[in-house]
């Protein structure tokens, strides 16, 4: 009787410590979470381009140089019924103000 409590709290005792070791491997190496929120564009404005008329969104954002830009949205989205990926992220500094221009091209629908 005494054999088998021993071989319990061993079991248990083993699987504690690797169920620990495994929450801080997962713990450590899990990627960064995304914002919890997103700037909101400045403007907006949707044009098309090319012979086959696809349709781009231009969002700029004015951000102070201390903002991150790491808040501005560049996942792909649904628009006008359309699907929308991230073209190109460009930045110009001004005088005491950062602009960012998001262009996102019309693409294949979303899987």
């Amino acid at each position: 009787m005494k054999q088998t409590v021993r071989s319990i709290s061993c079991a248990l005792g083993i699987a504690g410590v690797i169920g620990f070791w495994l929450w801080v491997a997962i713990s450590v190496c899990k990627p960064d979470p995304r914002p919890g929120a997103y700037y909101t564009p400045d403007y907006v404005e949707s044009y098309t381009v090319g012979s086959f008329d696809q349709l781009q969104i231009c969002k700029v954002y004015c951000l102070s140089p201390e903002d991150t830009p790491d808040r501005i949205s560049t996942e792909s989205f649904q628009e006008y019924g359309r699907c929308f990926s991230l073209l190109e992220l460009t930045k110009e500094s001004c005088d005491e103000t950062d602009i960012y221009t998001a262009v996102f091209r019309e693409t294949e629908p979303l899987s």
